[in-house]
This record gives C-alpha cells, sequence and structure tokens, in this order.
C-alpha cells in the first residue's frame, strides 16, 4: 500500500507543504474539522480519541510512507471523533482538501489510485477489527511483532498498551512471556 500512496503522492507535489513536529504536537484535534491530507515523511503519528472517562485510546499508528486524516471528517465536513498526533518528532507532507478533490475531479488516474488506496486502507481496518475480536492481547501483541517491528522501536510502550486494549503493566506481562518463548 505503500507504494500506491508514494504514487499518489507525486501527483500532488506541487500542492504539498513540509510540516516538522515535535512529539505530541497535534495535526487534528478531537471535534476538530479534517481539511487536510497528511504523508508521513518521517516519524510516526497516532489516530486516537478520548472516551467518556478521559482515558486516551490509540486506535492506529501512521509510519513513514503512509497517509492518514480523519476520512469522515475530511470528506463530510463534519468534527472530527478522533484527534492526530506525532508520537515522536514527525515529518509531514500535508496537501489541503480543496487540492486532493481538485485532483480527484481533474484526473481518473489519480481518482483510481486514490480508491485503490482506500480499499487497502478499508481491509486493514477490517483485519484489525476482526483481530481485536478473535485474538487475545498476547497473540495481537505477537502480530504486531511480526507485521511492524518498527512500532517497538519508536513508539513508547503506554501507547503500545493503549493499541492492545491492555493497561501498560499488562503489557509488560505480555512482553516478558513473549521473550521466555
Amino acid at each position: 500500500m505503500q507504494e500506491l500512496q508514494h504514487k499518489l503522492m507525486e501527483y500532488l507535489r506541487p500542492d504539498v507543504t513540509r510540516v516538522e513536529l515535535g512529539r505530541k504536537a497535534s495535526l487534528l484535534d478531537q471535534g476538530e474539522v479534517s481539511r487536510k491530507l497528511h504523508f508521513v515523511e518521517a516519524g510516526c503519528l497516532r489516530l486516537y480519541y478520548v472516551d467518556e472517562e478521559g482515558e486516551d485510546v490509540t486506535l492506529f499508528f501512521f509510519m513513514e510512507g503512509e497517509m492518514v486524516a480523519s476520512f469522515e471528517s475530511f470528506l463530510n465536513a463534519e468534527a472530527s471523533e478522533f484527534g492526530i498526533e506525532a508520537v515522536v518528532p514527525t515529518v509531514v507532507q500535508v496537501v489541503e482538501k480543496d487540492c486532493v478533490f481538485k485532483a480527484l475531479d481533474e484526473n481518473p488516474e489519480f481518482r483510481n489510485l486514490t480508491f485503490d488506496i482506500l480499499i487497502a486502507r478499508l481491509a486493514s481496518y477490517q483485519r484489525l477489527f476482526l483481530n481485536t475480536i478473535r485474538f487475545s492481547p498476547q497473540k495481537r501483541y505477537e502480530e504486531l511483532v511480526k507485521s511492524n517491528p518498527k512500532l517497538f522501536e519508536t513508539v513508547p510502550q503506554h501507547y503500545i498498551a493503549s493499541y492492545l486494549g491492555v493497561t501498560p503493566v499488562s503489557l509488560s506481562r505480555i512482553r516478558k512471556k513473549y521473550e521466555r518463548r
């Protein structure tokens, strides 16, 4: 999927602004309307929400080469249910919504590429949803280690714990059990 996202970025290159973010810098706050598409050049972003009890819950991580926005907010001009922030110092390439929609209207190849990326992202979210229901936190941890080992070099453990739906203490136990095998 990263190759497709890179091609998409090439179409938008003339309209891109490069932005450097510090650790924990916000790209989008929960409740804000998303008007920009972001491509991670370096670093890591996370998509998160704060629940009714004030708990911060990480839903997804976006690493180098990946595209991120609060898509429902971006497409429908509605308040975002999610926030997006830098986990570590991060560089993003930013494109305004108007530029994206202009390219979608004017360029069938761009539109097809965008469709392919969104379908791949949908499949990824479906796998994540199914794995959350089907697998234990231990198994999800093992799958995450296999599928994205770089995440563990970049992302603080409390965010990984939140992503897995466990406490940091439980994550520590899961890690120890995994390392003993």
